[in-house]
């Protein structure tokens, strides 16, 4: 689809296939971040072998995957932070990210569930709950075994260090899908029985991939530059209230329309 909608003007920048593809956890032990640019040369290495455990020089280090730094503020002053961010920022200076060029790749294998920020021993589902395990994980989903390590098969398309798109297969087994809602996410089942019980029927194993029109032009007519935003290409932006010039919405219907079809505007307190 990329390559085929690629603008001839540019066929001398047109990313060859297949994408390259990279895990998720070599994406944030390498990178930093689930959204690498792979145009700059910089990555992370481990040499915790290399020193001991009480060399308090490296005693506060966290991993991006592992947790949040604590809250309290007093520690937070004592640590050193490594951002994408800031990388990007020395890469520009020191011209490292080539212009007009575009490097893919696949992000894949991201974690099924992920903790929730207000609870840690509550799980969420990372992309949605309807996401499928990668097969070789799909038995600790079965027997609900160590379940913060099953990865999913969701994928995101990255360029440059922005997400381009992403989607992910489809968890088409009713009992597999009633076991996340119940066991692991632990919803209410009862509004989804009608979804489990069209599962039942034979749904055939299925998925999608959704790309982000706005953000692909944008880095088509940018040549590549992962600062630019949708703003420069968007046909129609919204105001910071949210608002459409050019739809004139959001709107308060007038008499007539809501007569035309048939709604009624009912106050909270004479919904109770």
């Amino acid at each position: 689809m990329i390559v085929d909608s690629w603008p001839e003007e540019m066929m001398d920048s047109r990313p060859k296939t297949p994408f390259s593809r990279m895990t998720f956890e070599t994406a944030m032990s390498k990178y930093g971040s689930d959204k690498p640019d792979l145009r700059i040369p910089w990555m992370i290495d481990d040499f915790s072998t290399y020193f001991g455990d009480d060399t308090q020089a490296f005693g506060w280090v966290i991993r991006a995957t592992e947790g949040k730094l604590p809250s309290s503020n007093n520690l937070r002053r004592n640590f050193s932070r490594l951002f994408p961010d800031s990388l990007h920022k020395k890469a520009d200076l020191l011209d490292l990210r080539s212009k007009k060029s575009f490097v893919f790749t696949w992000i894949t294998d991201f974690p099924l569930f992920v903790e929730s920020e207000e609870n840690a021993d509550v799980l969420e589902s990372a992309h949605h709950p309807f996401t499928a395990p990668v097969e070789k994980d799909k038995k600790k989903l079965i027997n609900l075994e160590d379940l913060k390590n099953i990865r999913a098969q969701h994928y995101d398309l990255v360029v440059n260090g922005v997400e381009m798109g992403g989607g992910s297969i489809r968890i088409h087994n009713p009992e597999l899908q009633k076991k996340v809602i119940e066991k692991v996410l632990k919803f209410p089942i009862d509004s989804l029985n009608p979804f489990l019980q069209a599962l039942s029927f034979g749904a055939p194993p299925h998925g999608g991939f959704a790309l982000g029109l706005d953000r692909y032009v944008t880095c088509l007519a940018s040549g590549g530059d992962s600062k630019a935003t949708v703003r420069d290409v968007i046909a129609f932006p919204k105001t910071k209230e949210g608002r459409c010039l050019m739809m004139k919405t959001p709107f308060k219907p007038d008499q007539e329309m809501k007569k035309r079809y048939a709604l009624e505007f009912v106050k909270e307190e004479e919904k109770n």
